[in-house]
């Protein structure tokens, strides 16, 4: 099966419209949205209505739930004064231009979607907000993947495609008593997966 991913349009109608168009081309068999549908772009409600008319599975954004519990509520970190100031504004458009409808789906968005091993959120299993950078370290990865209890996880927000695959990660726990000098307990977990 070919699933194609998608994540962070910000009310980008005519990107949507090119990804969409190339996924066709691509034969995807499903899609699947790790969310932020609004937010900077000028056409949030077009995006939504599409995301909706195809019934592609969403989950959440950052900038979804900013619009439908209000400003700073995604605790979301903007890289310079400038960047903030634009997602004010932007955020102040957004929330003024949204039709109730709209606002409604966003609220009812999940934060993670499932399909068998594959697992889809927003920023991260524990938190949308959380950036998952390429270079987080192994272990934090691996935990994130293994919260899930999937095989593979899929993540947006940070607006870098990247994958990075934790092939036949070991993580060796030794549990010490004290006193004792040898260790009294040891796990090994075991997981190919992909982050």
């Amino acid at each position: 099966m070919k699933i194609a991913v998608i994540s962070c349009i910000h009310g980008n109608y005519e990107a949507l419209n090119a990804v969409l168009s190339d996924i066709d081309d691509q034969n995807a068999d499903n899609i699947y949205c790790l969310g932020d549908l609004v937010g900077y772009g000028p056409y949030p409600n077009a995006v939504v209505e599409m995301i909706r008319a195809l019934d592609i599975p969403t989950c959440q954004g950052c900038w979804d739930e900013d619009i439908v519990e209000g400003l700073n509520s995604c605790e979301c970190s903007y890289p310079s004064v400038l960047a903030e100031k634009r997602g004010k504004v932007a955020h102040e458009w957004t929330n003024q231009v949204i039709h109730p409808e709209v606002r409604e789906y966003l609220a009812q968005l999940p934060l993670s979607l499932r399909d068998d091993n594959l697992c889809f959120v927003h920023g991260s299993p524990h938190n949308q907000h959380e950036y998952l950078m390429p270079e987080v370290d192994a272990f934090v990865a691996m935990e994130r993947v293994l919260a899930t209890g999937a095989d593979i996880l899929f993540c947006g927000h940070t607006h870098v495609p990247y994958v990075r695959s934790l092939d036949a990660g070991q993580l060796q726990i030794r549990v010490k008593l004290t006193g004792k000098s040898e260790p009294q307990n040891t796990g090994f977990l075991h997981r190919s997966s992909a982050l």
